[in-house]
Protein backbone atom coordinates (compact mmCIF):
# COMPACT_ATOMS: atom_id res chain seq x y z
CA UNK A 1 0.00 0.00 0.00
CA UNK A 2 3.17 2.29 0.96
CA UNK A 3 4.76 1.64 -2.72
CA UNK A 4 1.44 2.49 -4.18
CA UNK A 5 -0.33 5.13 -2.09
CA UNK A 6 -3.22 2.94 -1.18
CA UNK A 7 -5.23 4.94 0.93
CA UNK A 8 -7.17 2.37 2.76
CA UNK A 9 -8.23 -1.25 2.61
CA UNK A 10 -9.99 -3.66 4.23
CA UNK A 11 -8.92 -7.48 3.93
CA UNK A 12 -10.71 -10.87 4.68
CA UNK A 13 -9.22 -13.97 5.01
CA UNK A 14 -11.96 -17.26 4.78
CA UNK A 15 -11.32 -21.05 4.78
CA UNK A 16 -13.46 -24.27 5.88
CA UNK A 17 -16.56 -21.91 6.06
CA UNK A 18 -15.15 -19.70 8.89
CA UNK A 19 -13.46 -16.20 8.84
CA UNK A 20 -9.92 -16.86 9.34
CA UNK A 21 -8.44 -12.89 9.16
CA UNK A 22 -9.88 -10.09 8.36
CA UNK A 23 -8.50 -6.40 9.21
CA UNK A 24 -8.98 -2.54 8.14
CA UNK A 25 -5.48 -0.49 6.62
CA UNK A 26 -5.06 3.33 6.42
CA UNK A 27 -7.89 5.24 6.10
CA UNK A 28 -11.83 4.90 4.61
CA UNK A 29 -11.88 8.79 5.20
CA UNK A 30 -8.79 11.07 4.85
CA UNK A 31 -10.39 14.05 5.54
CA UNK A 32 -12.38 12.84 8.41
CA UNK A 33 -9.09 10.84 9.92
CA UNK A 34 -11.39 7.32 10.05
CA UNK A 35 -9.55 4.05 9.76
CA UNK A 36 -10.09 1.96 7.79
CA UNK A 37 -11.90 -1.44 9.42
CA UNK A 38 -12.85 -4.73 8.20
CA UNK A 39 -16.79 -2.82 8.51
CA UNK A 40 -15.41 -0.27 6.20
CA UNK A 41 -18.14 -0.20 2.91
CA UNK A 42 -16.70 0.00 -0.05
CA UNK A 43 -17.80 -0.11 -4.02
CA UNK A 44 -17.73 -3.45 -5.61
CA UNK A 45 -17.89 -2.12 -9.30
CA UNK A 46 -17.33 -5.67 -11.28
CA UNK A 47 -17.21 -8.00 -8.60
CA UNK A 48 -21.14 -7.51 -8.59
CA UNK A 49 -21.04 -9.44 -11.43
CA UNK A 50 -20.68 -12.92 -10.00
CA UNK A 51 -23.79 -11.71 -7.45
CA UNK A 52 -25.89 -11.52 -10.33
CA UNK A 53 -24.64 -14.30 -12.00
CA UNK A 54 -25.42 -16.21 -8.93
CA UNK A 55 -28.87 -15.23 -8.92
CA UNK A 56 -29.49 -15.94 -13.00
CA UNK A 57 -27.63 -19.53 -11.93
CA UNK A 58 -30.73 -19.79 -9.06
CA UNK A 59 -33.10 -19.37 -11.54
CA UNK A 60 -31.73 -21.93 -13.86
CA UNK A 61 -31.63 -24.43 -11.56
CA UNK A 62 -35.16 -24.23 -10.72
CA UNK A 63 -35.84 -23.92 -14.59
CA UNK A 64 -37.39 -20.82 -15.19
CA UNK A 65 -34.32 -19.27 -16.81
CA UNK A 66 -32.73 -21.42 -20.08
CA UNK A 67 -28.85 -20.50 -20.60
CA UNK A 68 -28.93 -21.58 -24.33
CA UNK A 69 -32.91 -19.33 -24.75
CA UNK A 70 -32.88 -15.84 -26.05
CA UNK A 71 -32.86 -13.26 -23.83
CA UNK A 72 -35.87 -11.90 -25.40
CA UNK A 73 -37.71 -14.68 -23.54
CA UNK A 74 -37.09 -12.95 -20.73
CA UNK A 75 -36.71 -9.49 -21.34
CA UNK A 76 -39.13 -8.29 -24.04
CA UNK A 77 -38.02 -5.14 -23.72
CA UNK A 78 -34.98 -5.67 -25.67
CA UNK A 79 -35.20 -5.44 -29.15
CA UNK A 80 -35.02 -8.16 -31.94
CA UNK A 81 -30.94 -7.58 -33.24
CA UNK A 82 -31.64 -9.85 -36.30
CA UNK A 83 -29.24 -12.77 -34.32
CA UNK A 84 -30.06 -14.43 -31.03
CA UNK A 85 -28.20 -13.66 -27.89
CA UNK A 86 -28.50 -15.76 -25.31
CA UNK A 87 -28.49 -15.64 -21.22
CA UNK A 88 -24.82 -17.60 -22.06
CA UNK A 89 -23.82 -14.76 -24.01
CA UNK A 90 -24.50 -12.56 -21.28
CA UNK A 91 -22.98 -14.34 -18.84
CA UNK A 92 -19.77 -14.86 -21.16
CA UNK A 93 -18.97 -11.42 -22.55
CA UNK A 94 -19.72 -12.82 -25.97
CA UNK A 95 -23.08 -11.36 -26.73
CA UNK A 96 -21.90 -8.46 -28.69
CA UNK A 97 -23.99 -5.98 -26.55
CA UNK A 98 -21.81 -2.74 -26.32
CA UNK A 99 -19.74 -2.07 -22.74
CA UNK A 100 -19.83 2.16 -22.03
CA UNK A 101 -19.69 5.08 -24.99
CA UNK A 102 -17.19 7.89 -24.10
CA UNK A 103 -18.56 9.72 -21.01
CA UNK A 104 -21.03 7.47 -20.04
CA UNK A 105 -18.71 6.42 -16.83
CA UNK A 106 -19.43 10.09 -15.65
CA UNK A 107 -23.37 10.05 -14.96
CA UNK A 108 -24.48 11.85 -12.90
CA UNK A 109 -28.80 11.23 -12.85
CA UNK A 110 -30.11 8.53 -10.38
CA UNK A 111 -31.93 5.30 -12.42
CA UNK A 112 -35.07 3.91 -10.30
CA UNK A 113 -35.62 0.86 -11.92
CA UNK A 114 -33.45 -1.52 -14.16
CA UNK A 115 -35.88 -1.08 -16.69
CA UNK A 116 -34.92 2.94 -17.41
CA UNK A 117 -31.40 1.38 -17.08
CA UNK A 118 -31.85 -0.42 -19.91
CA UNK A 119 -32.69 2.80 -22.37
CA UNK A 120 -28.68 3.78 -21.95
CA UNK A 121 -28.02 1.29 -24.83
CA UNK A 122 -30.88 -1.44 -26.12
CA UNK A 123 -31.70 -0.09 -29.42
CA UNK A 124 -27.59 0.56 -29.69
CA UNK A 125 -26.76 -2.36 -32.68
CA UNK A 126 -24.49 -5.29 -31.33
CA UNK A 127 -20.95 -5.00 -31.89
CA UNK A 128 -20.59 -8.57 -33.93
CA UNK A 129 -22.52 -11.79 -33.93
CA UNK A 130 -23.50 -13.25 -30.51
CA UNK A 131 -20.81 -15.81 -29.85
CA UNK A 132 -18.39 -14.76 -32.55
CA UNK A 133 -15.52 -12.95 -29.84
CA UNK A 134 -15.32 -12.24 -26.18
CA UNK A 135 -16.20 -7.99 -25.83
CA UNK A 136 -16.44 -7.18 -22.14
CA UNK A 137 -19.56 -5.30 -21.51
CA UNK A 138 -21.27 -4.31 -17.73
CA UNK A 139 -24.46 -3.64 -20.09
CA UNK A 140 -25.07 -6.75 -20.76
CA UNK A 141 -25.67 -7.79 -16.81
CA UNK A 142 -28.26 -4.83 -17.00
CA UNK A 143 -30.67 -7.24 -19.14
CA UNK A 144 -29.42 -10.02 -17.54
CA UNK A 145 -30.99 -8.22 -13.69
CA UNK A 146 -33.81 -7.72 -16.12
CA UNK A 147 -34.26 -11.14 -16.60
CA UNK A 148 -33.87 -11.73 -12.69
CA UNK A 149 -36.47 -9.70 -12.23
CA UNK A 150 -39.46 -11.14 -15.07
CA UNK A 151 -38.50 -14.52 -13.90
CA UNK A 152 -37.97 -14.34 -10.01
CA UNK A 153 -41.00 -11.95 -9.24
CA UNK A 154 -39.88 -9.24 -7.84
CA UNK A 155 -37.29 -6.35 -8.29
CA UNK A 156 -34.16 -6.75 -8.95
CA UNK A 157 -32.99 -5.39 -5.46
CA UNK A 158 -35.66 -7.47 -3.20
CA UNK A 159 -34.45 -10.82 -5.13
CA UNK A 160 -30.92 -9.99 -4.20
CA UNK A 161 -31.80 -9.33 -0.82
CA UNK A 162 -33.97 -12.19 -0.25
CA UNK A 163 -32.02 -14.83 -2.16
CA UNK A 164 -28.65 -13.66 -2.11
CA UNK A 165 -27.41 -11.06 0.59
CA UNK A 166 -29.65 -12.51 3.68
CA UNK A 167 -29.05 -16.27 2.36
CA UNK A 168 -25.35 -15.89 2.85
CA UNK A 169 -25.61 -13.45 5.82
CA UNK A 170 -24.23 -10.37 4.06
CA UNK A 171 -25.90 -7.84 6.06
CA UNK A 172 -24.16 -4.80 5.19
CA UNK A 173 -24.34 -5.64 1.25
CA UNK A 174 -26.81 -4.01 -0.89
CA UNK A 175 -27.52 -2.01 -4.21
CA UNK A 176 -26.21 1.15 -4.05
CA UNK A 177 -28.89 4.53 -3.95
CA UNK A 178 -27.10 7.22 -4.20
CA UNK A 179 -29.20 9.28 -1.61
CA UNK A 180 -29.44 6.62 0.71
CA UNK A 181 -27.28 6.64 3.91
CA UNK A 182 -25.08 3.71 4.08
CA UNK A 183 -23.26 2.80 7.51
CA UNK A 184 -19.51 3.00 7.24
CA UNK A 185 -19.13 3.64 3.67
CA UNK A 186 -15.86 4.66 2.56
CA UNK A 187 -14.69 7.62 0.75
CA UNK A 188 -13.18 7.09 -2.82
CA UNK A 189 -9.82 8.56 -3.77
CA UNK A 190 -7.01 9.02 -6.98
CA UNK A 191 -3.76 9.99 -7.91
CA UNK A 192 -3.71 13.14 -10.21
CA UNK A 193 0.04 13.26 -10.47
CA UNK A 194 1.53 12.92 -6.98
CA UNK A 195 -1.41 14.28 -5.08
CA UNK A 196 -4.30 12.12 -3.74
CA UNK A 197 -7.42 13.93 -4.22
CA UNK A 198 -11.10 12.93 -4.20
CA UNK A 199 -12.72 10.83 -6.79
CA UNK A 200 -14.82 11.92 -9.34
CA UNK A 201 -18.85 11.90 -8.53
CA UNK A 202 -20.93 8.97 -9.95
CA UNK A 203 -24.15 7.65 -9.56
CA UNK A 204 -23.98 4.26 -10.65
CA UNK A 205 -27.49 3.14 -10.35
CA UNK A 206 -27.04 2.42 -14.21
CA UNK A 207 -25.35 -0.45 -13.55
CA UNK A 208 -26.75 -2.38 -10.40
CA UNK A 209 -26.06 -5.75 -11.46
CA UNK A 210 -22.97 -5.23 -13.22
CA UNK A 211 -20.98 -2.68 -10.92
CA UNK A 212 -23.45 -1.32 -8.36
CA UNK A 213 -23.28 -3.24 -5.81
CA UNK A 214 -21.36 -2.41 -1.97
CA UNK A 215 -20.62 -4.76 0.67
CA UNK A 216 -17.62 -5.46 3.13
CA UNK A 217 -14.42 -7.69 2.82
CA UNK A 218 -15.97 -9.98 5.36
CA UNK A 219 -19.50 -9.97 3.62
CA UNK A 220 -17.54 -10.93 0.30
CA UNK A 221 -16.05 -13.70 2.38
CA UNK A 222 -19.67 -14.80 3.62
CA UNK A 223 -20.80 -14.79 -0.39
CA UNK A 224 -17.56 -17.08 -1.05
CA UNK A 225 -18.58 -19.41 1.75
CA UNK A 226 -22.00 -19.43 0.51
CA UNK A 227 -20.99 -20.66 -3.33
CA UNK A 228 -18.68 -23.43 -1.36
CA UNK A 229 -20.94 -24.86 1.04
CA UNK A 230 -24.23 -25.10 -1.32
CA UNK A 231 -26.37 -22.50 0.67
CA UNK A 232 -26.84 -20.11 -2.54
CA UNK A 233 -26.09 -23.07 -5.66
CA UNK A 234 -26.30 -26.68 -6.13
CA UNK A 235 -23.14 -28.24 -6.26
CA UNK A 236 -23.51 -28.58 -9.83
CA UNK A 237 -24.44 -25.76 -10.95
CA UNK A 238 -21.27 -24.19 -8.88
CA UNK A 239 -19.13 -26.54 -10.35
CA UNK A 240 -20.54 -25.01 -13.88
CA UNK A 241 -20.07 -21.75 -13.38
CA UNK A 242 -16.41 -22.74 -13.24
CA UNK A 243 -16.58 -24.49 -16.72
CA UNK A 244 -14.67 -22.71 -19.27
CA UNK A 245 -16.82 -21.47 -22.19
CA UNK A 246 -16.85 -21.76 -25.78
CA UNK A 247 -17.07 -19.06 -29.06
CA UNK A 248 -19.83 -19.89 -31.37
CA UNK A 249 -17.44 -21.83 -33.83
CA UNK A 250 -16.13 -24.23 -30.56
CA UNK A 251 -13.24 -22.58 -29.63
CA UNK A 252 -12.41 -22.58 -26.41
CA UNK A 253 -12.59 -19.55 -23.97
CA UNK A 254 -9.89 -21.17 -20.96
CA UNK A 255 -10.35 -18.39 -18.90
CA UNK A 256 -13.81 -18.14 -19.28
CA UNK A 257 -16.63 -19.17 -16.86
CA UNK A 258 -20.10 -18.26 -16.48
CA UNK A 259 -19.12 -14.73 -15.57
CA UNK A 260 -15.78 -15.74 -13.50
CA UNK A 261 -12.47 -15.64 -14.46
CA UNK A 262 -10.92 -18.54 -14.24
CA UNK A 263 -7.21 -19.50 -13.18
CA UNK A 264 -5.21 -20.96 -10.76
CA UNK A 265 -3.08 -20.71 -7.63
CA UNK A 266 -0.21 -22.77 -6.44
CA UNK A 267 -1.45 -25.48 -8.41
CA UNK A 268 -5.28 -25.52 -7.77
CA UNK A 269 -7.92 -24.12 -9.66
CA UNK A 270 -9.14 -20.83 -8.43
CA UNK A 271 -12.06 -18.74 -9.78
CA UNK A 272 -11.44 -14.76 -9.17
CA UNK A 273 -13.10 -11.45 -10.26
CA UNK A 274 -11.64 -8.05 -9.72
CA UNK A 275 -13.23 -4.19 -10.03
CA UNK A 276 -12.37 -0.97 -10.72
CA UNK A 277 -14.64 2.03 -10.84
CA UNK A 278 -14.79 5.72 -9.16
CA UNK A 279 -13.60 5.64 -5.74
CA UNK A 280 -12.33 1.67 -5.52
CA UNK A 281 -10.26 -1.28 -6.69
CA UNK A 282 -11.50 -5.25 -5.97
CA UNK A 283 -10.67 -8.35 -6.00
CA UNK A 284 -12.13 -11.79 -4.90
CA UNK A 285 -10.39 -14.91 -5.02
CA UNK A 286 -11.71 -18.46 -4.38
CA UNK A 287 -9.53 -21.55 -4.72
CA UNK A 288 -12.46 -24.33 -4.33
CA UNK A 289 -10.19 -27.21 -3.22
CA UNK A 290 -8.95 -25.47 0.49
CA UNK A 291 -12.52 -23.55 0.38
CA UNK A 292 -10.44 -20.38 0.57
CA UNK A 293 -11.68 -17.06 0.17
CA UNK A 294 -9.57 -13.66 0.07
CA UNK A 295 -11.56 -10.26 -0.12
CA UNK A 296 -9.19 -7.07 -1.13
CA UNK A 297 -11.41 -4.24 -0.98
CA UNK A 298 -9.53 -0.72 -1.17
CA UNK A 299 -10.92 2.66 -1.93
CA UNK A 300 -8.11 4.08 -4.51
CA UNK A 301 -8.84 4.12 -8.14
CA UNK A 302 -4.85 4.45 -8.90
CA UNK A 303 -3.17 0.88 -8.47
CA UNK A 304 -3.87 -2.25 -9.44
CA UNK A 305 -5.84 -4.84 -6.82
CA UNK A 306 -4.75 -8.25 -8.42
CA UNK A 307 -1.45 -7.52 -6.63
CA UNK A 308 -2.33 -6.29 -3.79
CA UNK A 309 -4.76 -9.06 -3.78
CA UNK A 310 -1.97 -11.78 -4.74
CA UNK A 311 0.28 -10.32 -1.92
CA UNK A 312 -2.03 -11.10 0.22
CA UNK A 313 -2.72 -14.98 -1.06
CA UNK A 314 1.61 -14.88 -0.98
CA UNK A 315 1.62 -14.04 2.60
CA UNK A 316 -1.30 -16.26 3.86
CA UNK A 317 -0.18 -19.38 1.79
CA UNK A 318 3.45 -18.86 1.81
CA UNK A 319 6.50 -18.57 4.25
CA UNK A 320 6.60 -15.34 5.58
CA UNK A 321 8.71 -12.85 4.33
Amino acid sequence: MLANKVTGASVAISEGGRLQFQAGFGESDIENKVRATPETVYRLASISKVITATAVMQLVEQGKIDLDADIRTYVPEFPDKGKVVTVRHLLTHTSGVRHYKLGELDNTSPFATVTASLNRFINDPLLHAPGEKETYSTYAFNLLARAVETQGGRFFREYLKENVFDKARMAASGLEVQAEIVPNRARGYLLKGDRTVNCEFADISYKWAGGGMFSTAPDMCRFGDALLSGSLLKAQTFASMMEPQKLGDGKPLPTRGLSWALGNFRGSRAIAHGGAQQGTKTFLLIVPNTKTVIAVLTNFESHNPGELANAVCEAWFGEPK
